[in-house]
């Protein structure tokens, strides 16, 4: 079950990569994001935590959910490389840098799912986007200071 919905999360944000209609890196970059963020939602946390739950007596389990993880680690970094460019990837860790916005994006999500807050977890959400532009813009004049 859990392989089938996280499958189905990953195909709708391929989707809206896909058919997006903004050309800047850094725009298609805030639409993989917002995608992820938005099919969060449809996605179901109770199960997610149970899984997580049931992998630590369950080697098995643990290896798929693991695999599952990786496999959008890999999407978010194809989206930081192509937002970020070559250079600015050289700064900063792409695989770290995707895990960082991974585990945030789970930690809203359980806590949205915990507290039943979705004001207040949007505008964590909101706050997170802003650091992570900030960043971006730092990243930015250092290649262009550096380059």
């Amino acid at each position: 079950m859990q392989s089938f919905t996280y499958n189905k999360y990953l195909e709708r944000v391929r989707e809206v990569l896909s058919t997006t209609q903004e050309t800047s890196q850094q725009g298609r970059a805030m639409d993989a994001l917002r995608s992820l963020w938005e099919t969060r939602s449809s996605t179901n946390v109770g199960l997610n935590i149970e899984v997580w739950s049931a992998s630590r007596n369950d080697a098995e389990l643990r290896r798929r959910a693991a695999a599952l993880l990786a496999e959008k680690r890999k999407l978010v970094v194809e989206g930081i490389s192509a937002a970020l460019g070559a250079e600015a990837t050289k700064l900063v860790h792409a695989d770290a840098l995707a895990t960082l916005i991974l585990s945030v994006l789970d930690g809203l999500s359980v806590a949205s799912y915990i507290e039943g807050d979705s004001a207040k977890t949007e505008e964590a959400y909101r706050l997170f986007l802003y650091l992570l532009r900030l960043g971006v813009e730092q990243l930015d004049s250092g290649v262009a200071s550096t380059g």
